[in-house]
């Protein structure tokens, strides 16, 4: 858990460092590109633009999704278009999130797994010009490589802050 705190502050100062003058924000999701329940961060590529390409960075919490697992998060990265000028937009974006489980079998050791998801994402994004409250809510049909079976259709929503 230490090592995936450290290395998702590496990459948020990374992407901070980068975005400089750049529209940023935060949101908390449920559902989403961080399955279940999570953090993400998002910012434009270009500065000065409301829209445009972006690069997305979350932490997530999916115990709830799988059963049998003692211990389940993710670490999404991903990159998305914004369509539309001004605070209404369209979302586009490919996602790709690492889950780390680990099982606890009664008759063995503990199981370190660790899996990938694909996860993209459609939908719409209300942005501010400025700074102030943020939401999105998309369409997120999910692949894993867990077995041939495992895809899922489901809407998340995003809730957060935006700034400049």
């Amino acid at each position: 858990m230490i090592k995936i705190f450290l290395y998702s502050l590496f990459v948020f100062v990374f992407i901070n460092n980068l975005s400089a003058q750049r529209r940023q924000n935060v949101t908390i999701n449920v559902l989403g590109t961080t399955p279940l329940l999570g953090v993400k961060y998002d910012t434009r590529i270009l500065k000065e633009q409301n829209n445009g390409f972006g690069l997305t960075a979350g932490v997530g919490s999916i115990e709830l999704l799988d059963d049998g697992g003692d211990y389940e998060a993710s670490l999404s990265f991903g990159t998305n278009y914004l369509f539309g000028n001004g605070r209404h937009q369209l979302l586009i974006g490919a996602n790709i999130a690492f889950v780390f489980s680990r099982f606890y079998p009664l008759d063995s050791k503990p199981k370190n797994i660790t899996r990938t998801m694909f996860i993209p994402d459609i939908g719409y994004r209300f942005s501010p010009t400025k700074k102030g409250f943020t939401g999105q809510l998309t369409w997120n049909p999910l692949k894993s490589n867990l077995d041939r079976e495992s895809a899922y259709q489901y809407f998340g929503i995003g809730l957060g802050y935006s700034w400049k």
